[in-house]
């Protein structure tokens, strides 16, 4: 190997570490924005399935996006009638 590729890897290895740790520091914005695209779709009744989707595409759970819903709708609570 020469100067020349050894300084191009070690540029790449630079570069593949860098876009991680910038990965690694979007991600919790991401799943933030998602969260609240999901709220704010359930306040203004519109479709959440398309927010839903694109939080879970940025790893956001199950139990996120279900309090999100909870906070704007509440929970089902039964009479305890027949």
């Amino acid at each position: 190997m020469t100067a020349t590729t050894t300084s191009m890897i070690s540029g790449a290895t630079l570069a593949s570490d860098w876009s991680a740790v910038l990965l690694a520091r979007m991600a919790p914005m991401k799943r933030a924005a998602g969260i609240a695209a999901v709220e704010r779709a359930a306040r203004e009744a519109r479709n959440v399935m398309p927010p839903i989707i694109e939080a879970v595409k940025a790893y956001c759970t199950l139990g996120e996006i279900s309090d999100a819903l909870r906070r704007v709708h509440g929970t089902y609570r039964e009479d305890g009638r027949f």
